[in-house]
């Protein structure tokens, strides 16, 4: 374990050495989560983003979204189901935009897109959002802005 608690992908590789798989089963495994998920202990996060918007993302090293006027207004969705992307996704999308995924904690989860027991019966939840929410959102990313490429997520 490491700090806090938190589990990582090393922890995950050395459990399942730990517990005989292989070198592929254990790279087959790493590589399926690291297609559904950021990281361990948080929920991947999506938005399609502009030109402009990628551009922003860029610009900070990839660290957040970009100021706080100019997330605000953004739409951001998740699979509770923790569902994968599909991987013709990058052919699916509109001309001139990209994909991004980060990840977020549940305290934040449910801050940005409103506690979960208003969610109802849905897989996919988004929300636009505000100021307020854009600034609780760029504070607390689990992980670095990811971009879905043609190879995955990069």
């Amino acid at each position: 374990m490491t700090e806090q608690g938190a589990w990582s992908y090393a922890a995950e590789a050395q459990q399942s050495l730990l517990f005989g798989y292989t070198k592929k089963q254990r790279a087959e495994w790493l590589a399926w989560h690291r297609s559904r998920d950021t990281g361990f202990g948080s929920t991947a996060v999506y938005a399609l983003l502009t030109e402009a918007q990628y551009e922003r993302v860029m610009s900070v090293g990839k660290r957040c979204f970009g100021q706080t006027g100019d997330v605000a207004g953004m739409t951001f969705f998740f699979s509770r189901q923790r569902d994968a992307i599909k991987k013709t996704a990058t052919r699916l999308m509109p001309e001139g935009t990209v994909l991004a995924r980060v990840g977020l904690d549940l305290r934040t989860l449910e801050a940005v897109f409103r506690h979960r027991d208003t969610w109802a019966r849905r897989n996919i939840i988004s929300a636009t959002v505000t100021r307020t929410t854009a600034s609780t959102l760029n504070a607390n990313l689990r992980s670095n802005v990811q971009f879905l490429t043609a190879r995955g997520w990069n």
